[in-house]
């Protein structure tokens, strides 16, 4: 009411909303406001003898109906926080990702980092140029008494920098506070080990195997991304190849 001092009430109304736009909810991965669904859109569109078979027994309906049968369901065990994510609902998370978000998703699906001129280096490898190693070492962990791979801090930045052409770019320090806090978690580790072949203690980053990295982003995103997409199922026939030349 106008000239009236402001109150607070509580609303526990909920709220469904249809939108034919792609991007709709700016949401997070810790979202738990919002359960998307996508609809089929075989009835959409321009109005048909035969879609209006489909529908009308549908709105001639009573409303009571639908009410009955949301009243007789047993939700004793329901609590609206606990649910599974939609595939929509982490798209509309993915819209909502920084570039470097996107760069690391990337690379966890290609299984590596990719170079200017078509160049690749798969994840925990190192990229070979005339003999030198380009952009990490290979040391010893002699707690593990393994070798593992260190990339220099400033070529995994320069590979994000060059790869991610999408909207606003991070600066080197913002790149690695978010790569670290969001992406790697606890799993981001850097080290400066003292190196003979260089002056200076450059700054390494060591990167968990792929298989536990991908594993660990499913957790951050609360979502089980499957990662070979299928591509296991399909094989080269060099015959194919040979018969189609002939």
């Amino acid at each position: 009411k106008k000239n009236k001092e402001l109150y607070i009430i509580e609303d526990y109304a909920n709220y469904i909303i249809t939108t034919n736009n792609d991007w709709f909810a700016g949401v997070s991965e810790e979202d738990r406001r919002h359960y998307c669904i996508e609809l089929d859109n075989k009835l959409s569109g321009r109005m048909t003898p035969e879609k209006f078979k489909i529908i009308k027994p549908v709105v001639d309906c009573p409303h009571g109906s639908f009410a009955k049968y949301l009243y007789n369901r047993d939700i004793t065990d329901y609590n609206p926080r606990v649910f599974t994510k939609s595939p929509l609902l982490q798209d509309q998370v993915e819209r909502n990702w920084n570039s470097v978000k996107i760069w690391f998703h990337e690379c966890l699906k290609d299984g590596g980092f990719s170079l200017p001129n078509d160049k690749f280096v798969a994840w925990n490898e190192i990229l070979q140029f005339e003999g030198d190693n380009v952009g990490g070492i290979t040391i010893k962990d002699k707690k593990e008494n393994k070798h593992i791979t260190a990339y220099f801090k400033d070529w995994l930045y320069n590979c994000y920098n060059k790869q991610y052409t999408g909207g606003h770019k991070f600066h080197n320090d913002a790149f690695y506070r978010e790569l670290k806090l969001n992406c790697l978690t606890d799993k981001y580790k850097e080290i400066r080990p003292s190196i003979k072949k260089y002056k200076n203690r450059s700054r390494f980053i060591i990167l968990p195997s792929l298989e536990d990295t991908r594993h660990n982003w499913n957790l951050v995103q609360d979502y089980d991304y499957s990662w070979d997409d299928g591509m296991n199922d399909y094989e080269f026939d060099p015959c194919l190849l040979d018969s189609d030349s002939d």
